[in-house]
């Protein structure tokens, strides 16, 4: 099964040119795996992993109307930390290409220099930890049992979120091979890389109801250097497109629709 990874920043295009991909990728063996808002009904068959999605798509959401970053950080990790489950979920299901819209080993490099002071479990109330626990408990326990830590008594949201802040906060663990160890994931096949300036990103989510927290021309001017660094570093083919025009995301559109008759 082949892996393509499509990367860059929020506003540079990637949900656009993945969705005109999927919209012609009907009845072929092709899937795409979006985090940390994931497809659930790609995964119906798999009751736990489902409901786990199901789990880290309110947690995305929950973040966004609390307008609180942990659960927000959650959400990212928790996709990150399943993303190994997706795949082998799709490879039973005789997929034989998975387009990405980020990667454990990418972009997990690449936000978590950005989200790591703000993953202190204290910033979040007992009454929101309480309420997660009560709703979630079988998913997180799964979550938990990924990172290898068994279910006990005292499992609770509190506990993820604390493994969160200490690997990337107080160990400060963001190179390659530590991700490697954590999300136990191989490097995709291929990377296409969408890179803008910060001034167009901001206008084109400006647009948008929400903006998240990281969603600003100041941390932009910080995270693609970071982007550049890790794509810089990495032995993939890597397809840079200067996605401040979308007319290159037409061209590489039409380039990957042309390799789809192989299909």
């Amino acid at each position: 099964m082949k892996l393509i990874l499509v990367t860059g920043l929020d506003g540079s295009g990637k949900s656009t040119l993945l969705n005109k991909l999927e919209g012609i990728s009907v009845n072929k063996p092709i899937a795409y795996i979006r985090v940390p808002k994931i497809d659930s009904e790609l995964f119906r068959h798999n009751e736990m992993l489902y409901h786990v999605t199901l789990f880290i798509n309110r947690m995305h959401l929950e973040a966004d109307h609390l307008k609180k970053t942990q659960l927000k950080v959650i959400a990212l990790f928790s996709s990150m930390l399943v993303f190994k489950e997706l795949l082998k979920e799709l490879s039973q299901n005789h997929i034989q290409v998975v387009f990405c819209e980020r990667h454990p080993l990418i972009d997990t490099s690449v936000y978590a220099k950005f989200y790591s002071g703000k993953m202190d479990p204290a910033g979040l109330s007992q009454d929101i930890l309480t309420d997660i626990e009560s709703k979630y408990s079988n998913e997180i326990s799964y979550l938990l049992n990924l990172l290898g830590i068994q279910k006990s008594s005292d499992t609770t949201i509190f506990n993820l979120l604390h493994y969160i802040h200490n690997w990337f906060s107080v160990n400060q663990k963001h190179e390659l091979n530590d991700l490697k160890q954590l999300f136990g994931v191989n490097l995709p096949d291929k990377i296409i890389y969408l890179s803008a300036s910060p001034h167009i990103l901001m206008e084109r989510l400006n647009k948008r109801d929400v903006l998240e927290a990281h969603e600003s021309e100041e941390v932009f001017e910080k995270l693609i250097p970071a982007y550049e660094k890790i794509l810089s570093e990495i032995n993939v083919d890597t397809e840079k497109i200067d996605a401040n025009s979308f007319t290159n995301l037409n061209r590489i559109f039409e380039e990957i629709k042309e390799s789809f008759s192989t299909y």
